[in-house]
């Protein structure tokens, strides 16, 4: 069926509120269905996106409603106008505008904005159904399995998530962003192995500087879990020239004081000092590596500094009992702490 003759079958409703306002809108665009203006249609729908972003929604209907009268397939004002009834708290008309519309325009945006109308609506199922839907018309796209993996990966259903992104893989072998999504799942899941494989392999092959940044990271911390303090210090060697936040940084202190590279170390840890003067994950490593280094004095100064953040009996007890205590018991507290 032609997309002009959609109109007939599409909505018996009407106004904002209502039902026929939407029968209207696409009545103008069955008239002129063979007149198409696309730079009106999309300066109405500027304008109309402009009194949306102000909450004018009644305006910006009317705009959306011009758009779509001077090109009866511009998609963006049919999916606006599915967001005005949603602005509306009118979930319903929403539905079942979109439900109708796609029936005879296949655009993966009305797909999209479908699809977070039966989320807002508490749907899952529907969303589900309408994925599925999805990739029976278009088995080649690896659309409709990436949103389904994340459906799935969002409710906690990660067998069935890692399922729907081994298929968008089979489509885009070279998805990175796919992989750091199966890795994340298995990292949530402690398949620890799997999970590094598939990060390793995003960090060797990115080119982008946060990518290789954020996984790397990820594999610091499983390789000093697993006590693997040279595969960890050989990571941070590589990102230390890009990695700025907090997190990060005192991550790779830790690969370098695992590695006894404590003048690396207290250089990242100074550093964060600068910036964030209370962070007192930095002064718990200092206190180890003074503790190691036999700088009781040092170890003490540090101690008393994260005693500000951190309400310890335990930590104040040891100080109280510091020159009781011996040097092995020293280091193995200062250890504990860190």
């Amino acid at each position: 069926m032609a997309f002009s003759n959609m109109i007939d079958k599409i909505m018996d409703s009407s106004g904002i509120g209502g039902v026929e306002a939407c029968g209207k809108i696409l009545e103008i665009a069955k008239k002129t269905t063979k007149i198409k203006d696309n730079a009106g249609a999309e300066t109405e729908f500027t304008i109309g996106k402009n009194y949306f972003d102000n909450e004018d929604y009644n305006a910006a209907f009317g705009h959306f409603r011009k758009s779509i009268q001077m090109n009866s397939s511009y998609t963006r004002s049919y999916v606006y106008i599915a967001r005005v009834y949603v602005q509306k708290n009118l979930l319903s008309e929403a539905r079942k505008f979109l439900e109708k519309l796609l029936i005879y325009h296949q655009s993966y945006s009305l797909y999209t904005e479908l699809a977070n109308v039966y989320l807002k609506s508490g749907m899952g199922i529907k969303i589900v159904e309408l994925w599925k839907g999805y990739i029976q018309k278009n088995p080649k796209s690896e659309k409709g399995y990436l949103n389904l993996g994340n459906y799935y990966s969002q409710n906690g259903q990660n067998a069935k998530a890692i399922e729907f992104f081994e298929k968008v893989l089979q489509i885009k072998k070279d998805s990175l962003s796919i992989k750091e999504e199966i890795a994340d799942i298995y990292l949530q899941s402690d398949n620890v192995d799997l999970a590094e494989k598939i990060l390793f392999d995003v960090f060797s092959k990115s080119e982008n500087f946060g990518i290789r940044a954020e996984q790397g990271q990820k594999l610091i911390a499983i390789y000093l879990e697993s006590g693997r303090a040279e595969k960890a210090l050989e990571i941070a060697s590589d990102i230390k020239g890009y990695t700025r936040s907090e997190e990060m940084m005192i991550l790779l202190s830790d690969a370098y004081i695992a590695n006894l590279k404590f003048e690396e170390a207290e250089k990242i840890l100074e550093h964060i000092k600068k910036v964030n003067p209370i962070n007192y994950e930095v002064f718990f490593r200092f206190a180890f590596m003074a503790a190691v280094k036999e700088d009781f004095e040092g170890l003490k100064t540090y101690l008393r500094l994260i005693v500000k953040f951190v309400d310890s009996k335990v930590i104040l007890a040891y100080l109280k009992d510091f020159e009781a205590l011996g040097l092995k018991e020293v280091k193995l507290k200062a250890a504990e702490f860190y």
